[in-house]
């Protein structure tokens, strides 16, 4: 029986068969079960509401956890190859360097074409070298 309020009536006859037209009554109330009630709905949606933000929540923080673990892998791999590539010059430009008073006098346009390429890029050039000491290149261009 759903809940609510109620009247039970009765009429009812004698041994004679004669009816008593007023009866009785009987008020009742049915009460709602706790799952019926509306603070209960609002509970649950309460509480449903909170599990997926906080499932919402989490999985953003992992993705970002994530994102910062990739991040720092990148440069340390960045870094890595970069000391590869300087231990790898360092062995093929084995240090006898060359003299700058020679410089441009191979034909060749490679130092003047990256001093150009650098200057485009809003980077620096930098360029050393004497024989016995090696040659140094170092250009720098901003990342973004």
């Amino acid at each position: 029986m759903p809940s609510g309020a109620y009247r039970f009536r009765v009429t009812a006859t004698n041994n004679d068969g004669v009816w008593n037209e007023a009866g009785a009554t009987l008020d009742f109330v049915v009460a709602a079960a706790f799952y019926q009630t509306r603070w209960f709905l609002a509970l649950s949606v309460s509480i449903t509401l909170t599990l997926i933000w906080s499932a919402y929540r989490i999985r953003v923080r992992i993705v970002e956890a994530h994102g910062r673990e990739i991040g720092a892998l990148n440069e340390r791999l960045m870094k890595a190859q970069e000391q590869e590539r300087i231990r790898i010059a360092g062995e093929l430009h084995d240090g006898v360097g060359f003299d700058r008073g020679r410089l441009g006098t191979s034909g060749g346009l490679g130092l003047v074409m990256m001093r150009e390429r650098a200057g485009q890029l809003n980077g620096t050039f930098e360029f050393g070298s004497a024989p016995g000491r090696g040659t140094t290149i170092r250009v720098v261009v901003p990342f973004r």
